[in-house]
């Protein structure tokens, strides 16, 4: 885990993340080398390997509130990706728009919002308009 630690603080991504792996396989049950992993694999926008790390975390720990939440944002992010692609190439198989909506309700009501995305409130026309009169 030191050297771990270490290599990120030098910027040595790569080697960081071979020192966590390979305590991974040498304390199997360890927690720490997971919630590294996922970290980091979030911080550089790897979301498919942060979902797995953040998994693995919760194989050892299922209250781990990291590993929930890199399991959350990470699985919207790469939502999001694919239902834009699908959007864009209006190729929604039979289902999974409903399906979709399903998901949306749900996190519209885990979240308590009665939508995701507000939409932006138009500036009414006088507030835009210049004053007229003052010099």
């Amino acid at each position: 885990m030191k050297q771990g630690q270490s290599a990120a603080r030098d910027g040595q991504r790569d080697k960081a993340r071979m020192a966590w792996r390979a305590a991974t396989r040498a304390y199997p049950t360890e927690v720490r080398p997971w919630q590294r992993l996922a970290e980091d694999f979030f911080d550089t926008a790897d979301y498919g390997n942060a979902i797995l790390a953040a998994q693995e975390v919760l194989l050892r720990d299922s209250q781990d509130t990291l590993a929930h939440s890199v399991l959350a944002v990470s699985g919207l992010r790469v939502s999001t990706v694919s239902l834009l692609a699908l959007r864009e190439r209006s190729s929604f198989r039979v289902g999974s728009r409903e399906e979709a909506a399903g998901l949306t309700r749900a996190l519209r009501d885990a979240l308590g919002e009665t939508t995701l995305v507000p939409q932006r409130a138009e500036a009414p026309e006088a507030a835009s308009a210049p004053a007229s009169g003052r010099r």
